[in-house]
């Protein structure tokens, strides 16, 4: 049984742990698909953030420069491609340039007419609970 030196959460806090409970306690995030669908790869991008906000806090992670080596490391080969070729400028520390950085690249400007089209033209489809209805209008009202 191998032993590993596992981070847990907090600044500096690691264990030792084994193996097997490292692997038990370690959680997978998907990385960030950008070639999956380019109509909806700003929804697609500001879920993804979300979930990695979430990840972040659940680690308890703070320092800057952690966050956006996690960053980079959880969104995968393609987004570090892409983010090679940008440009982080900005005020703020490394973690929110590059936060902004991706932004800017991945939400596209929004054609406001076109979803106010799109929001007019949304029915309830049928079998669709009301509550699952009004949940899928605020998701596009956002």
């Amino acid at each position: 049984m191998s032993v590993v030196e596992y981070y847990i959460g907090g600044e500096d806090n690691f264990a030792r742990v084994d193996g097997a409970a490292a692997a038990a306690a370690a959680t997978t995030f998907k990385p960030f698909m950008v070639s999956s669908d380019q109509l909806r790869v700003g929804s697609q991008w500001k879920k993804w953030k979300r979930s990695f906000t979430y990840h972040v806090d659940r680690r308890r992670i703070t320092n800057a420069n952690r966050k956006k080596v996690l960053l980079m490391d959880c969104a995968g080969e393609e987004v570090q491609d892409i983010f090679d070729t940008l440009t982080a400028d900005g005020e703020g520390d490394e973690y929110e340039k590059a936060i902004r950085a991706l932004d800017r690249y991945f939400t596209p400007k929004t054609n406001i007419p076109y979803e106010r089209f799109m929001f007019k033209r949304t029915e309830m489809t049928e079998g669709e609970y009301v509550s699952n209805y009004v949940t899928r209008l605020k998701r596009m009202a956002v």
